[in-house]
């Protein structure tokens, strides 16, 4: 389960299936935001995944 998705410029892939809860508090550095389109696919899909 990937999404292909480009942050700065840069072309990647979220790996919904390596999601895991983290604490805002260990986060350091922001690196990027997601587009609406690319949140709204990622939030689709999660919903598939975690409901069927």
């Amino acid at each position: 389960m990937r999404v292909n998705v480009v942050l700065n410029g840069k072309k990647g892939q979220v790996a919904l299936d390596q999601i895991r809860c983290v604490d805002k508090k260990r986060l350091v550095d922001f690196l990027a935001e997601l587009s609406s389109k690319e949140e709204q696919t990622l939030k689709q899909i999660l919903k598939q995944y975690l409901i069927d």
